[in-house]
C-alpha cells in the first residue's frame, strides 16, 4: 500500500510539473500578443475616436486575429498542452491501480 501511495505522490508531482510547464509558456505568449495588438490597432481608421466600419479595418482585424492564433498555437505551447493532457490519462491509470489494490475494492 505504501508503494501505491508513493506512485500516487509521484504522479501528483508529474501533474504539477506539467501544469507549471503550461503555466510557464503563457506569459511569453501574452506579451507577444499584447505587443502585436497594440502595434496593429494603431492602424485602424477612426473618426471622432470611433473605429470606422471599413473594408481596410476588417482586413486589419482579420490579420490581427490570424497573428494571435499563430502566436497562441506555436509548437512550444502545443507541446506544453499535450504534456498537460497526457498527465490526466496517466494519473487515472495510477489511481485505478491504487484503488484496485485496496481490500474490498470491488465493493
Amino acid at each position: 500500500m505504501a508503494q501505491s501511495l508513493n506512485k500516487i505522490e509521484e504522479r501528483d508531482k508529474e501533474v504539477e510539473e506539467a501544469i507549471n510547464k503550461l503555466r510557464g509558456s503563457i506569459p511569453g505568449i501574452q506579451k507577444q500578443i499584447f505587443a502585436t495588438i497594440q502595434k496593429e490597432l494603431k492602424g485602424l481608421e477612426t473618426k471622432d475616436g470611433k473605429i470606422l466600419m471599413t473594408i481596410r479595418n476588417l482586413k486589419l482585424v482579420n490579420r490581427i486575429k490570424a497573428t494571435i492564433l499563430k502566436d497562441i498555437l506555436n509548437d512550444d505551447y502545443k507541446a506544453a498542452v499535450m504534456g498537460f493532457v497526457r498527465q490526466f490519462d496517466a494519473s487515472a491509470k495510477t489511481t485505478n491501480k491504487y484503488l484496485k489494490s485496496l481490500p474490498n475494492a470491488g465493493v
